[in-house]
């Protein structure tokens, strides 16, 4: 489904090896080889932590803040204890490793580059943010 959407590379979908592009891999693989797999891992795990948890978690205070009147299907008990709770302790779990300054670096540099490499296939596309006005 990902590769009939282009999300994947359409090298997927060759069926013979003459047409497989192995640039595509071998461009992204030299990309990170500088890393060690150990140091991927926990930055992965960094970008986890921050992208999914954290930012969900701060989403959900500012949605609460800045749109009370929007229905809600349920209700959080000691709203906002858990949330509250929860953010410190995925900033604990962020701060407290071993050599988080530079997980934080590796995950920096690979949030770049999945960045760069969304833009310009967002500009191929035209996608957002380079989709035309619709009036």
């Amino acid at each position: 489904m990902g590769t009939i959407s282009g999300y994947l590379p359409k090298c997927i979908l060759c069926t013979t090896f003459r047409m497989f592009r192995w640039w595509h891999w071998e461009s992204s693989r030299r990309c990170f080889c500088f890393l060690r797999l150990r140091d991927a891992i926990a930055a992965l795990v960094v970008i986890r932590i921050i992208l999914q948890f954290l930012v969900q978690a701060v989403g959900l205070i500012v949605f609460r803040v800045t749109r009370p009147e929007v229905a809600r299907p349920f209700r959080m008990w000691l709203y906002p204890l858990p949330v509250l709770l929860a953010i410190a302790g995925f900033l604990f779990i962020l701060f407290n490793r071993e050599n988080w300054q530079k997980e934080m670096r590796y995950a920096g540099m690979i949030l770049l580059a999945g960045l760069v490499i969304y833009m310009i296939r967002a500009r191929r596309g035209r996608e957002w943010p380079f989709e035309a006005v619709k009036s």
